[in-house]
């Protein structure tokens, strides 16, 4: 194995050691939920004995963009689409996103077009 092919193998051997690590963190984290369960599980019993609590369905858990407030993207999509700004429908979400310096020219290779 030459220098070049070895400063690769260690760079996959070190994003595999991080992955791993957040398996079994996020395994930690499973198996402390299961518990919180189960001792919401009794305690619900303990209440309310004829009901099950494994029929109550699970609720969905959205993860929140903090980069905006609740609805603030959608929101500036809009305000871009009234402004006399020249910029692409589909882009108009990069538009939004410019005055926040959430840039996204690591994906699309460059800002919409956008002048005024």
């Amino acid at each position: 194995m030459d220098m070049a092919e070895s400063h690769v193998v260690s760079g996959l051997a070190n994003k595999r050691a991080e992955i791993a690590g957040m398996i079994a963190r996020a395994q930690q984290q499973i198996g402390q939920f299961r518990a919180d369960l189960a001792h919401l599980d009794a305690t619900i019993r303990l209440f309310a004995p004829a009901m099950e609590p494994e029929t109550i369905p699970a609720k969905r858990i959205r993860q929140t963009d903090l980069r905006f407030e609740p609805g603030g993207l959608s929101r500036r999509v809009v305000i871009i689409a009234g402004k006399p700004i020249r910029c692409q429908p589909g882009a108009w979400c990069e538009c939004a996103m410019i005055p926040h310096l959430l840039s996204t020219a690591p994906q699309t290779g460059a800002y919409p077009a956008q002048t005024g």
